[in-house]
């Protein structure tokens, strides 16, 4: 099976229907669901964004859980406040012509944001097993955000045809639900990291990122905590959660599945560090985390990739995770 990139083609492997057995293909199972109660897991969230910003100025942000639960078939969601953060790396690693990671900077964020604390299951998606959905086109993830939207009785934040979907002029003060630009995804996933990995940087900086025979230690403990990827996965994606989530609940950001964002794909940073967005869709759109079958190389939190809008192969491993633009900073 391929994971389909622009230019390049990424090889994993998957037992598609082994993973739907494991996951209960029924929806009897709720493995996706974070197990506790709204508002327990992001209740020092806040304080410990605080603590772990480079220049200590990230005490303005951090993310909560929401207090009120979504319907059954929906991830729970976290509250994350605007805020400043450190995007990108200093230890670039270009692993192919189209997944240029972004040299360090440091970006503001001026809207909160709600955002689902796992990825989309197939169940919410087509009514299949409660694992993240996979083998969705980026028009596809669209679709469902304006579904997600309707139901909610909000406005559509893309425009969509029979073939593909285009986003609203100002998405980003779209009230319904959308997907997240590469600068949310980036800051919900570090939830204050400044390191390489959730869990920070390598504790042997010549470890190989690319073998799949060693869980990677970090400073944190290691790697796979945090991702599921090939050290850890034996080849599926298992149907239980990894064993920590990020500092603000938030699970599966990297490994588990590639995740579409809002953005076109572009080698360079985007000119303007405040609520930064690459419209201009011309090299595809941006997918970010890693899969299950990934390297630790494609599990960093700055890793990224380019992926044709809506051209997908039969086993690629790409879902999403969906957010919406809050009313108020703290969301209500």
């Amino acid at each position: 099976m391929t994971l389909a990139l622009l230019g390049c083609v990424f090889i994993t492997e998957v037992d598609r229907a082994a993973r739907e057995a494991a996951a209960g293909g029924d929806g009897s199972d709720t493995a996706w669901t974070v197990d506790t109660a709204p508002g327990d897991s992001g209740g020092d969230a806040v304080d410990s964004a605080g603590d772990s910003g480079a220049d200590g100025d990230s005490g303005d942000s951090g993310g909560d859980s929401a207090d009120s639960a979504p319907p059954s078939d929906r991830p729970e969601l976290l509250a994350v406040r605007a805020g400043s953060f450190w995007m990108g790396t200093d230890t670039v690693r270009d692993t192919s012509t189209f997944g240029h990671d972004l040299s360090s900077r440091r970006v503001t964020l001026t809207r909160a944001f709600w955002i689902d604390t796992t990825e989309v299951s197939d169940r919410e998606l087509r009514g299949g097993s409660d694992l993240p959905a996979i083998e969705v086109t980026w028009s596809e993830a669209a679709r469902h955000a304006n579904r997600r939207s309707d139901d909610d009785g909000l406005e559509a934040c893309y425009a969509c045809t029979d073939e593909t979907c285009v986003s609203s002029t100002g998405v980003l003060d779209c009230e319904g639900w959308r997907l997240p630009t590469e600068a949310e995804w980036e800051y919900a996933a570090r939830a204050g990291e400044t390191g390489e990995f959730l869990g920070g940087d390598l504790v042997d900086g010549a470890a190989d990122l690319s073998a799949c025979d060693t869980d990677l230690a970090v400073e944190g403990g290691r790697v796979g905590s945090w991702a599921w990827y090939c050290a850890n996965s034996r080849d599926t994606l298992p149907a239980t959660l990894p064993e920590v989530p990020n500092d603000w609940g938030g699970y599966n950001f990297t490994g588990s599945v590639w995740e579409w964002v809002e953005d076109g794909y572009a080698a360079t940073a985007p000119d303007d560090d405040t609520d930064p967005i690459v419209t201009s869709t011309l090299e595809g759109r941006v997918i970010r985390g890693g899969d299950y079958g990934n390297a630790a190389v494609y599990v960093r939190l700055a890793s990224r990739y380019a992926h044709a809008i809506d051209e997908i192969d039969q086993g690629d491993q790409v879902g999403f995770r969906l957010v919406r633009t809050c009313p108020d900073d703290p969301c209500p």
